[in-house]
């Protein structure tokens, strides 16, 4: 009767010791799927704000030689648009999944890319793009990428 008991009580530290298992490795799993999914949403954002700040410098050569009554020139002007709705479509995605870090760090790099003014009423006016801002903003944004996404974050992150 002892040896059923003792095999009954081994059978259960058994199955209790490989479910904690089974629980750890889901947690690295969550764990690993969050970082992959943050990973993917900062270097799209990263992507989308570099590429709205070279259209806009783009559009900006086009303008300089147009009369300042002009309307924007058609092909540079759709193309700052598409870059302009990609970097929001990105901003979306950073405010779902990015740490609060992040949003910080996104409302610098913001505030070095133009705004546009109503576009269907107003002529649209395109503010330069502050660059010393935007490379801080996006050196700012690599380090924190290199302090979150690793599952172990090398000694020198931010340095």
């Amino acid at each position: 009767m002892l040896g059923v008991i003792g095999a009954l009580v081994g059978a259960l530290i058994g199955s209790a010791a490989s479910f904690g298992g089974q629980i750890y490795v889901g947690h690295q799993q969550v764990a690993k799927e969050d970082r992959d999914k943050k990973a993917a949403v900062y270097f799209a954002y990263l992507d989308a704000a570099n590429e709205l700040a070279n259209e806009t410098r783009d559009l900006q050569r086009s303008y300089a030689s147009l009369p300042p009554d002009a309307p924007p020139p058609a092909a540079a002007y759709g193309e700052w648009q598409t870059a302009r709705f990609k970097y929001q479509g990105a901003i979306n995605d950073l405010s779902v999944y990015g740490s609060d870090a992040a949003w910080d760090i996104h409302r610098r790099v913001a505030a070095a890319l133009p705004r546009s003014l109503n576009p269907s009423r107003d002529p649209v006016r395109v503010e330069a793009v502050d660059d010393a801002r935007l490379t801080s903003g996006t050196q700012d944004f690599l380090d924190l990428a290199c302090q979150e996404l690793p599952a172990s974050p090398r000694a020198g992150c931010g340095d």
